[in-house]
């Protein structure tokens, strides 16, 4: 079963959790039937999601084989056979839109940019450097607007615009790890990039992130929503986070996925915790 559960990344699943944030900051989740909604959402992408996952790993299964990390894959490294492989992508992507059936078309439509987006970056546009980055920020632009559309809300300029940023932030910053875990003979795209290039686009979408954000939390119509003038509060330990990441940057040569570090440094969690606390004070 384990191998299974890495197949599908199950780990990854966590960057699905972006869906929620419309149902918090509209203070739908008071409403059962929405929570369900978006819950149901978070499932749709959540399959589709490891359904992308693993036709990737099928088409980078002899490049993954070199690599530090990926050769012990379950594809890769022979676990688990191909055909498998492919039935189980097919069994994720069927999950996804049953489940989107029970929502509503736009939600169906949002999931069918995403899987068309993924087919052009695994066919070429993983290959180009800021366009690679540029499909991982849509994933989640596209994460959140399900999130809206599943509850029937408009989403926030504020918020998308910070949504982009704050994944090309976290995308520069994967390609900054690999490329110190020296993986560029399995990564074409490496080659185009280099570590002061990537410092520079780190800081710059960290700082814009950091930036949209705070004006959501400044928009009135937010603050007199949620009955607080304070949801400010919530962008201190979102800084601290990006600097955590920036000195983890130089520090850890031994990891090339940003998500594990959420699972294993402690700074991290807390700095989550305590922003996700503040946030829940402040809309309760």
């Amino acid at each position: 079963m384990n191998k299974y559960l890495k197949l599908i990344r199950i780990k990854q699943w966590i960057k699905n959790g972006v869906v929620f944030i419309p149902l918090v900051f509209s203070l739908s989740f008071k409403d059962s039937a929405l929570i369900l909604n978006s819950f149901l959402a978070f499932l749709a992408f959540s399959f589709c999601a490891s359904g992308v996952y693993i036709r990737n790993d099928l088409a980078d299964v002899l490049k993954d084989r070199n690599h530090p990390k990926k050769k012990f894959r379950p594809i890769p490294s022979g676990e688990i056979k191909m055909h498998t492989a492919h039935f189980l992508s097919v069994a994720m992507f069927l999950l996804s839109f049953i489940t989107l059936y029970m929502l509503n078309i736009k939600c169906l439509l949002i999931m069918c940019l995403y899987i068309l987006i993924n087919y052009f970056y695994t066919k070429h546009l993983k290959q180009i450097p800021i366009l690679d980055i540029g499909c991982i920020a849509s994933g989640f632009i596209l994460r959140v607007l399900i999130g809206c559309f599943a509850i029937s809300v408009t989403p926030s300029a504020y918020l998308i615009l910070a949504t982009f940023f704050a994944s090309t932030f976290f995308g520069f910053y994967k390609r900054m790890l690999e490329i110190n875990l020296k993986t560029d003979n399995t990564r074409e795209v490496l080659s185009k990039y280099n570590k002061n290039i990537l410092e520079n686009y780190i800081l710059v979408s960290g700082s814009l992130f950091i930036a949209f954000y705070t004006f959501y939390t400044l928009n009135r119509q937010l603050n007199d929503d949620m009955h607080s003038e304070y949801l400010y509060l919530s962008v201190f330990p979102l800084i601290y986070m990006a600097f955590r990441l920036i000195f983890l940057m130089h520090k850890d040569n031994k990891n090339d996925d940003p998500s594990e570090l959420f699972y294993s440094d402690r700074h991290i969690q807390l700095s989550a915790i305590i922003y996700i606390g503040i946030v829940i004070v402040l809309v309760a």
